[in-house]
């Protein structure tokens, strides 16, 4: 049996012309108002590319907006942290606080920067 390989493609359309939604490449890309180029990919205009949680007005997300690549919450109590593990059980490296404070190994600064181990001082430094 020969296997040909197979695109699938969603398309609205609106009057004669036909705008591309979604389109799955034969090499697994995947592609949103994009031709899909890479694993995923989005439309080439800036704003809102991914909803993490909320569906509607403020939300967590990445964008885009005039050459800054943006991570956000939806209101500033919320805290973007990156760390180790998985979501239920993550070791939390750095946080970055909705107040602008950044905390490098501890997940709740007491400064605007707040890092704990690792500096020349091998102990606690705020600033």
């Amino acid at each position: 049996m020969v296997r040909m390989p197979m695109e699938f493609m969603a398309k609205a359309q609106l009057d004669t012309q036909d705008f591309l939604q979604a389109k799955v490449r034969s090499t697994g890309n995947v592609g949103i108002n994009n031709v899909a180029n890479y694993p995923l990919s989005f439309e080439n205009v800036v704003g809102d590319k991914i909803s993490f949680f909320g569906s509607s007005g403020p939300h967590y997300g990445i964008g885009i907006q005039g050459g800054v690549l943006q991570f956000y919450t939806p209101i500033p109590a919320s805290d973007i942290a990156f760390g180790t593990g998985q979501s239920s059980a993550m070791v939390t490296n750095v946080t970055f606080k909705g107040n602008g404070a950044v905390g490098i190994g501890t997940a709740a600064p007491a400064a605007t920067l707040h890092v704990v181990r690792g500096t020349a001082f091998n102990g606690t430094a705020e600033f």
